[in-house]
């Protein structure tokens, strides 16, 4: 009788544990590409990352074998400007982070002459334009 008990009570936890797992994966939104894919070098996560400048500033900083880069000051004031709680939601914290940290092992360094800027933002004279994208431009100064 305690051999037939615990034997059931094994098959519940067992039934219990996958229906866990499958309730995770379906409010994670995980995808088993992602997996399959993350030490793939030339893969590019479009699950992970969803906005395109991202995946654009990659893209223009390999093109022109760029070591160090740094951001204009509108991708870093959308990033920091934030005090009240619709400040935030206005602001784009999450492409300054991804831009930083997809880019790796091109390196964000403050003193860089090599510029990020949005495409639709007015170059400084000094700055002298290298490559252009859809969302994105590559400047040194």
């Amino acid at each position: 009788m305690k051999n037939i008990f615990k034997n059931k009570l094994n098959l519940f936890l067992f039934f219990l544990i996958i229906i866990n797992l499958i309730y995770i994966k379906n409010i994670s939104y995980f995808n088993l590409e992602i997996l399959k894919n993350s030490f793939n070098k030339n893969w590019i996560p479009i699950y992970s990352i969803y906005v395109s400048e991202v995946i654009e500033s990659k893209y223009l900083l390999k093109k022109n074998n760029i070591s160090k880069f740094n951001v204009s000051q509108k991708i870093i004031k959308k990033s920091y400007c934030c005090k009240t709680r619709k400040q935030v939601e206005e602001a784009d914290q999450y492409a300054y982070f991804r831009i930083i940290t997809y880019n790796y092992p091109i390196k964000f360094d403050l003193n860089s002459e090599y510029f990020l800027f949005y495409k639709n933002e007015e170059n400084p004279k000094i700055c002298k334009e290298i490559d252009k994208g859809k969302y994105l431009k590559l400047l040194k100064c």
